[in-house]
């Protein structure tokens, strides 16, 4: 037999046995999943790996649909019908183009979550009524964990382009779906989270911390509550209770990019000092409104996760000195606040820009503004106001900013 036979036999050979070997690893990577999550596998040396059963109470298929180049892996989690049918995808690029097309795209009245989603029913006030802060909320980050997300009244599905080979990335996204799936089902904790978000919207972020944390203590398991737990507690800057949700987190969501990240972020943070104490603004030094703009584009644009924006923020931002314009939403009085401490004082929330996400489209950004007392009793919702005052912290999630020291000023 010529050489250039027996080498080209040789190659086949060996490829075939690199392709049974690498099966046999997907093959164990997906029983050890099966096992962690307590379903059932079908597997043959011929087709790829199935699993199938219940978690959480909920359904869960994990497959492989294509082949070759094409294979993908599929999770899907199914639950009784909750709401009237619906359907939700990203709002991507495709999505816009069959939109100008005249595709069926409803609005609910939520900026954020509209841009985010494609949104499909015969039924929009009912599906808006539904979908509340806590379960709007869970949809967004399980579409920018998972950009292939597709859900409906009766379940929720996401597909990787790849036969998925690591059993933690396997168990943390079904975990993460069935997380979802939980709060649109509706638990105990998914109105206290109601709450939590509605706090944080109106600039409350120590309040909404508090709300959470009893979440998670009268529900350990809920993943949903211990993600915005590690979110918020990272936006207070309190680190240590930033450092423990996200080990905690890490633990329960083995394989989830985001869990990981957060740990890793919680590390770097630890080091942190606080900033200096704050000098008086002045006008030649202050930010203003068209530099700010700038600014919010690099912490909140794009498509950073919230402790990326929170990690910008901390670098280029903290304790410089802003003079900026905006309409007031809000102004209360205190004697004590969670985010600034004592009192007395005005806590103001006012929108100073619009900017543009990858993730969630057009998002307004208001900056909680802590004012002297006697502030509060010259504003109201809808005036325009000039302010000065020392950026502290920044809540990712809510694109909100906070300003110590604040003082209005002639515009």
């Amino acid at each position: 037999m010529p050489v250039i036979f027996v080498f080209i036999a040789l190659i086949a050979v060996m490829a075939i046995t690199i392709a049974i070997v690498a099966t046999r690893a997907v093959r164990l990577q997906w029983a050890a999943a099966a096992q962690e999550l307590g379903l059932s596998i079908e597997s043959s040396s011929f087709s790829h790996p199935r699993l199938a059963g219940t978690v959480d109470g909920f359904d869960v298929l994990v497959d492989v649909r294509g082949s070759g180049d094409n294979a993908h892996t599929r999770y899907r989690v199914t639950y009784p019908p909750v709401a009237p049918p619906f359907e939700l995808r990203r709002e991507g690029g495709a999505q816009r183009i069959l939109r100008m097309l005249g595709a069926q795209d409803v609005q609910l009245g939520d900026a954020s979550f509209d841009e985010a989603f494609l949104v499909k029913t015969d039924a929009p006030a009912d599906l808006a009524a539904f979908l509340g802060p806590a379960r709007r909320l869970s949809l967004l980050r399980l579409v920018a964990a998972h950009r292939s997300l597709v859900a409906s009244e009766s379940a929720l599905e996401v597909t990787t382009r790849k036969v998925e080979g690591k059993a933690g990335t396997i168990e943390g996204t079904v975990r993460r779906l069935t997380a979802t799936a939980k709060h649109l089902i509706g638990t105990a904790t998914t109105a206290v989270l109601d709450e939590a978000i509605a706090s944080r919207a109106a600039g409350d972020l120590g309040e909404s911390l508090e709300s959470v944390e009893r979440a998670v203590s009268a529900d350990p398991g809920d993943l949903d509550a211990q993600l915005l737990q590690a979110d918020a507690a990272l936006a207070a800057g309190d680190m240590n209770r930033f450092a423990a949700a996200a080990e905690a987190l890490r633990s329960a969501l083995p394989g989830d990019a985001e869990a990981e990240s957060l740990r890793t972020a919680a590390r770097e943070r630890m080091g942190l000092t606080e900033p200096p104490p704050a000098t008086p603004p002045t006008a030649d030094q202050a930010l203003t409104n068209d530099g700010a703009m700038a600014m919010f584009e690099e912490v909140f644009g794009g498509d950073r996760l919230s402790f990326e924006s929170e990690g910008e923020f901390a670098a280029t931002c903290r304790g410089r000195q802003v003079r900026w314009s905006g309409t007031v939403k809000s102004a209360r009085r205190y004697d004590h606040d969670l985010d600034f401490g004592d009192g007395p004082a005005t806590k103001a929330v006012v929108t100073v820009a619009t900017i543009e996400s990858d993730l969630y489209g057009n998002t307004a950004v208001d900056a909680v503004v802590a004012l002297p007392a006697d502030a509060g009793a010259a504003l109201a919702r809808g005036d325009e106001v000039t302010f000065t005052g020392t950026l502290d912290k920044a809540d990712a999630m809510m694109r909100n900013v906070f300003v110590r020291n604040g003082r209005i000023v002639p515009g």
